[in-house]
């Protein structure tokens, strides 16, 4: 039996290479945050999950149209602003 090839000979399309472009750039930006946050507080960790769950919240149950998750987040973000200040 002969090997099925991996990959094609066939040229790549524009938008494989647009796809391929923005996975690698989010795929860095994730890479970067995972690896930053561990070196955050657990305060700071905290408030930044807090906003996720608000805005997790907001999407699931009430889509993202009426984003009332700014309100309760707000706290939580100010928290996070003044620990990024004193840090430098």
């Amino acid at each position: 039996m002969d090997a099925i090839p991996l990959s094609s000979n066939k040229p790549t399309s524009s938008l494989d290479n647009r796809l391929r472009w923005l996975f690698n750039k989010t795929g860095n930006f994730l890479d970067r945050f995972l690896h930053w946050l561990p070196e955050q507080t657990s305060g700071f960790r905290r408030a930044l999950y807090m906003i996720g769950i608000f805005a997790l919240i907001n999407i699931l149950f009430t889509g993202i149209a009426d984003p009332w998750f700014i309100f309760p987040s707000a706290p939580f973000a100010l928290y996070i602003l003044l620990k990024l200040r004193g840090k430098k």
